[in-house]
């Protein structure tokens, strides 16, 4: 007698019988303009869209750069040595830390008209980490028959809320999990640590520059 199926196994079949399509693009930057444009690049999509198309942030390159290196655990210890002891280099980070800055918070402005215009982006998607766990997805969609549905053990809850909707042969929807949730709800959150990288660094330029002038004073100028 055959063992019964796991459920882990039931959605790899699925996935490699393309009855389930995967929508998940490649790793993103990990800085918090890529990731939530991420969930409005999904919500856009006609099966996700509630009513309003939203807008995608704008992420430069350099946004990227800055916040690759300062989202380290040693970022802290980055941005001083940089600042401290790299002459004219410091001067040049600390414009792109500005920069980095009015870049987040035109994306926070963009952030706040979406959430004017749709204030939850997610209701007509479905939450379920078990999936994504079992997909080893943040996000994953599936296009199938309420038939399928219940062969391949989806919870009641979902396929309750997949009848719901207008009858058609195959329902399309995305399925998603609290990382990708936070990708949108902890943008705002960001705010803080750009302030704070920029009141430590124009800390440490002044200290650069006073230390400097300091040095000229009385190392060049009292000794001529």
């Amino acid at each position: 007698m055959s063992k019964p199926e796991s459920q882990s196994m039931a959605y790899k079949r699925l996935e490699e019988t393309q009855i389930a399509t995967h929508y998940q693009s490649d790793p993103i930057p990990e800085n918090p303009i890529s990731q939530y444009n991420q969930v409005i690049e999904q919500y856009n999509l006609e099966y996700n869209k509630c009513e309003y198309k939203l807008e995608q942030a704008n992420c430069t390159l350099f946004y990227e750069f800055i916040f690759a290196i300062l989202k380290k655990p040693l970022g802290k210890i980055i941005l001083t040595v940089i600042i401290l002891f790299l002459p004219l280099i410091n001067f040049f980070f600390y414009f792109l830390l500005w920069k980095s800055y009015i870049v987040y918070t035109k994306a926070l402005n963009v952030y706040k008209d979406n959430k004017a215009k749709v204030s939850n982006p997610f209701a007509r998607m479905i939450y379920s980490s078990e999936i994504c766990e079992l997909m080893n997805k943040n996000f994953y969609t599936f296009d199938i028959s309420i038939a399928y549905l219940k062969n391949y053990k989806f919870k009641e809850k979902i396929i309750q809320e997949l009848q719901n909707r207008p009858n058609q042969d195959n329902h399309k929807f995305m399925i998603y999990n609290t990382t990708f949730k936070n990708f949108y709800l902890d943008f705002p959150k960001y705010k803080n640590m750009h302030i704070i990288w920029l009141v430590w660094s124009t800390f440490l330029l002044a200290s650069f520059v006073g230390f400097f002038y300091v040095y000229i004073y009385y190392f060049v100028i009292q000794q001529s």
